[in-house]
């Protein structure tokens, strides 16, 4: 790769802000800490910090057969999953299909009809459903919740405000099907859920111990929950803590967080979505968003001279770009791509590897300061008893090298302070949601 196409990306990424450098890592988990803390006392921060009324430590007598529903950025997914004493839980019936409202605006009734009929083949098998909700809401003491809004381009007409489980009652009731208890949860919290459900029999076994819990979503959209001490949670009234409970999961929503500087492509790209102002951290690192990043990104770089003439005109004539095509160029940037399409010899193609490549190191060191940031709070972790990372997500199991990233971001920055065991799951929010009904 040619040195001096490598230095004037770095320079254009400086300068735009989209360089890692462009953020101190140890002020930002500061910030970002502040931030937490404001939100828990119920103070105006651009973290809810929503409480989740599940306590994590619970968990115990898990048995029967469960509902579960996990309606994500991109897909809505149904599963009955049955809990045995002693054994891990199984998933006796899923079924996958794309979320009402992707793409083309629905209203709240056929939202949850939609639902409800994605339930046929399981209603009344259980009388709990789990339902893992991965957009923001506010969870309530009755473990219902409330929407907040809809992100990550999902569209539903008047369903800000809603109640999640009494919405899909009656459209259970709509189709002639049995009503159900309904826990609602988010998606990192699910995560966590579904990976100690598995977990379970390994940690009694082997006499595990983990001084924390950390749910990381990181796919279409981004979010973390974590494990609270209830006397660090300032809002919660004494009279909505769950009997005999002394830690609640946290939804931090943390896709809301506003403390990142940034540059001219990252305000475009807000200033031009669905909801101005709201969703500013997801915006600048999510699957959802990186890949309108990345095309702007290009097209800016194109205008200030950094590719050939032949493939600026290319850039420019380019309106979308699908995501999958920029993990295939990265990993053979001379093959057959949409990316490499683009490029007018080996000069382009290194300029567009290197742009991306740091676009990639950026999104690194931001998810990777809000993990370290929640880390600290849940102590760091000893070498006996690490913090349990559970982290789900596409972009981030999938995303070219950036497993690694993340984990070198936070070995270069916290000087290996952190002590932790990173579980990658995989449809463990399923399991998730159909565990917290007995949280």
């Amino acid at each position: 790769m040619n040195n001096a196409a490598d230095d004037r990306i770095i320079k254009f990424l400086l300068r735009h802000g989209l360089h890692e450098s462009c953020f101190d890592f140890e002020a930002h988990v500061r910030r970002f800490t502040e931030e937490m803390d404001n939100g828990l006392a119920g103070d105006t921060s651009s973290l809810l910090m929503l409480p989740t009324y599940l306590d994590d430590r619970k968990g115990g007598g898990m048995k029967d057969e469960v509902i579960a529903i996990d309606a994500g950025g991109t897909n809505l997914r149904i599963g009955l999953v049955k809990f045995s004493p002693g054994e891990p839980p199984e998933r006796i019936y899923y079924e996958k299909q794309p979320i009402p409202g992707a793409g083309t605006p629905v209203d709240k009734t056929v939202f949850f009809d939609r639902i409800a009929a994605a339930l046929e083949p399981v209603a009344g098998r259980s009388g709990k459903i789990g339902f893992c909700f991965s957009f923001p809401t506010d969870i309530l003491p009755s473990r219902d919740g409330r929407i907040l809004i809809f992100d990550k381009e999902v569209k539903v007409t008047d369903g800000a405000g809603s109640l999640l489980g009494q919405e899909l009652n009656d459209a259970l009731a709509r189709a002639g099907k049995p009503a159900a208890s309904v826990t609602v949860l988010n998606d990192s919290t699910a995560a966590i859920l579904g990976v100690l459900a598995f977990e379970q029999a390994r940690i009694r076994k082997q006499e595990q111990t983990y001084s924390g819990h950390i749910g990381l979503i990181y796919g279409t959209g981004v979010n973390i929950c974590y494990s609270e001490c209830i006397d660090r949670i300032p809002k919660l009234k004494k009279e909505d803590i769950p009997q005999g409970s002394r830690y609640m999961l946290i939804n931090t929503e943390a896709g809301g967080y506003a403390g990142f500087e940034r540059g001219p492509v990252d305000r475009e790209m807000d200033e031009t979505s669905e909801d101005p102002g709201g969703q500013l951290f997801e915006k600048m690192v999510s699957g959802a968003y990186f890949s309108v990043l990345v095309l702007r990104s290009l097209k800016l770089a194109a205008n200030e001279g950094l590719f050939s003439e032949a493939a600026a005109a290319r850039i420019a004539e380019h309106d979308r770009l699908d995501p999958a095509d920029i993990d295939r160029f990265l990993k053979d940037p001379g093959g057959r791509s949409t990316l490499a399409a683009l490029c007018l010899g080996e000069n382009d193609s290194a300029q567009l590897f290197s742009l991306i490549d740091g676009l990639y190191d950026r999104a690194a060191k931001l998810v990777a300061i809000v993990v370290a940031a929640v880390m600290i709070r849940c102590g760091g972790g000893t070498a006996d008893a690490p913090i349990l990372l559970v982290v789900d997500g596409s972009t981030f199991h999938k995303g070219y090298r950036f497993r690694e990233r993340f984990v070198g971001m936070i070995e270069k920055y916290t000087d290996s302070a952190l002590h932790y065991e990173l579980v990658g799951s995989e449809d463990h929010t399923l399991i998730g949601a159909a565990a917290s009904v007995f949280m």
